[in-house]
């Protein structure tokens, strides 16, 4: 099962998660204020990094 977990699930899971929280905590307030939320504003650059350091190290 913990195979299970790490190989398949953890990384499909994670991603959402990391983005759900950043959308409740920041862009959630950010569209009801009138501004116009783009995924330039957000994490994504530093998901992608750490996502290819994570994939050049395995």
């Amino acid at each position: 099962m913990s195979r299970v977990l790490l190989q398949y699930l953890l990384p499909l899971l994670l991603p959402t998660i990391i983005w759900l929280v950043w959308y409740f905590a920041v862009g959630y307030r950010q569209s009801a204020g009138g501004r116009d939320l783009r995924l330039a504003h957000g994490p994504w650059f530093w998901l992608i990094l750490g996502a290819s350091g994570c994939s050049a190290s395995a």
